[in-house]
């Protein structure tokens, strides 16, 4: 990250140790994972793209070998089905977003307008809005823009919109890994008066 690579860096705890002459041993390793952990959050909040798979407590002690260090095949079956996920996961799909078209509407009018996203590995999406008119806002879940249009908004005046979907996966917080986005014009036009007309 400090180069500027966009790359993701998974890491793995130790597997535990169950040689039960040499106890320390499986310590040494409890020891190591947690320093590790730590070491990764820091780095995490410092803006580095990492990940911890947590291989410690991926086997029991009839999945190793004789010798109590190397997994047996259900073993590594077992640690397979830890990693997968984590590879999985940081290969993210970004969902895709429909930009629905430039927007007119007048003073005080009522809004509902739904936002259209999919996403290839069905992720849950989360919604965001930039330069919403007035009185609008987004539904985080639903992507459902909806409100009612300020009435102080002069007429004429253009809001250039900003939608985000995030599925919150891939590498953290980045584009294009895990969003997509769309802009469009919002023009706000004013209320139509019509005289009013009395007949005898």
């Amino acid at each position: 990250n400090d180069k500027g690579y966009g790359v993701l860096v998974i890491l793995a705890k130790i597997i535990k140790r169950y040689d039960a002459p040499q106890p320390d041993r499986a310590l040494a390793v409890e020891n190591f994972n947690d320093a590790l952990q730590i070491m990764a959050n820091a780095r995490i909040s410092g803006g580095d793209y990492l990940t911890v798979v947590d291989m410690e407590s991926a086997l029991i002690p009839s999945d190793y070998l004789p010798d109590n260090l190397h997994p047996n095949s259900t073993g590594y079956s077992k640690m397979s089905a830890v990693w997968y996920p984590a590879i999985i996961d940081a290969l993210n799909y970004p969902p895709t977003l429909t930009n629905p078209g430039a927007q007119s509407s007048i003073q005080g009018q009522t809004i509902s307008l739904q936002m259209l996203a999919t996403d290839p590995e069905s992720d849950t999406l989360t919604y965001s809005a930039a330069g919403l008119p007035t009185g609008l806002t987004i539904n985080p879940n639903s992507g459902e823009i909806s409100g009612k249009v300020s009435i102080s908004i002069p007429s004429g005046t253009n809001f250039p919109v900003t939608i985000t979907a995030d599925d919150k996966k891939g590498f953290p917080y980045t584009n294009p890994y895990n969003k997509d986005e769309v802009t469009f014009d919002w023009k706000i036009g004013g209320q139509v008066i019509l005289p009013l007309v009395i007949r005898n």
